[in-house]
């Protein structure tokens, strides 16, 4: 959903055989090329990673990959704290519901007969036990479905993370394109000055001759390595463009929904919290006053 970098085909990390079994010759001398040039100033032939927008975007995207990392770890302590809530709250309105079981067996056997003070006040605590247990276990399987639609809300940010490796390999794979064609243009830069030293020298024709074929297939080898280059910087520049855009609409979906996710719940758990505190005594005027000073009047929102 994120653009090309969604495709693992197409970035695709090399195995790690192949690797030990052709490259490990080719990473040494890039490796010395690139850090010669780093101590000097010199060995790259005059290339280096001069597109600053993307240089910035991979910066910020890294840098994003990580917040969004501690934010996702943070949503996971907080459904989990929700979910722990829920069992809590379910397992108080079951003892809720025991206790009032109690309530009643203990009411008959109080002295006074079944109908007496004792026995009738008796029986009125268990039935405010049982409605109180009873509105817990409801709330607790609706804070468990909540927190069950909650997390549905929040994969895109789990997909986001999950895709930010085949990020890295692409960059990666600009990293090693830009470090192959800094290799030919240093490469072409020495056989250049060579050429150059041995021309003047009469006696050395066969071998200008010779470094002089050398110098037109290192050229050669430049320009392939430029191309391919150029074809990565292109193809990022859309995929960068495309990721931030497909992220930013799935992100605001995804917060909208979480928002929508709680304010649902939150209302069915105050509908089952003032019903049951209504049955127990409260008067409907309470949740009046309380609206009122909450800038809510008759459910809805109050007008600016």
């Amino acid at each position: 959903p994120y653009g090309g970098f969604a495709n693992p085909n197409a970035f695709a990390a090399p195995s790690p055989g192949a690797a030990r079994k052709g490259n490990v010759g080719k990473f040494f001398n890039r490796l010395g090329a690139v850090a010669a040039g780093a101590l000097t100033g010199t060995g790259t032939g005059g290339v280096s990673e001069d597109d600053v927008v993307f240089c910035e975007e991979r910066d910020r995207v890294f840098r994003l990959e990580q917040e969004l990392a501690i934010a996702s770890l943070k949503a996971g302590r907080a459904l989990e704290c929700e979910e722990k809530f829920s069992d809590a709250l379910g397992e108080l309105g079951l003892e809720c519901v025991k206790l009032a079981k109690r309530e009643d067996g203990d009411a008959v056997k109080r002295g006074g007969g079944a109908y007496g003070e004792s026995a009738l006040l008796g029986r009125d605590i268990a039935l405010r036990a049982r409605k109180m247990g009873n509105a817990a276990v409801r709330v607790s399987r609706l804070t468990r479905g909540a927190v069950g639609q909650l997390s549905r809300s929040l994969q895109p940010l789990h997909e986001y993370l999950s895709m930010m490796p085949a990020v890295r390999v692409a960059v990666a794979d600009r990293n090693d394109a830009l470090g192959e064609w800094q290799r030919a243009a240093s490469e072409l830069e020495a056989k250049k000055a060579r050429l150059a030293r041995l021309e003047t020298d009469i006696t050395n024709m066969l071998k200008v001759d010779l470094l002089k074929r050398e110098v037109f297939e290192a050229r050669q080898t430049v320009e392939v390595a430029r191309g391919e280059y150029e074809t990565i910087k292109a193809r990022h520049g859309d995929e960068f463009n495309r990721l931030e855009k497909s992220r930013c609409a799935s992100f605001k979906r995804m917060w909208l929904a979480f928002a929508r996710t709680q304010a649902a719940h939150a209302e069915r758990a105050m509908q089952v919290w003032r019903a049951v505190a209504e049955d127990l005594g409260a008067s409907p005027e309470e949740w009046r006053g309380a609206e009122e000073a909450n800038g809510v009047e008759g459910g809805g929102s109050a007008s600016p």
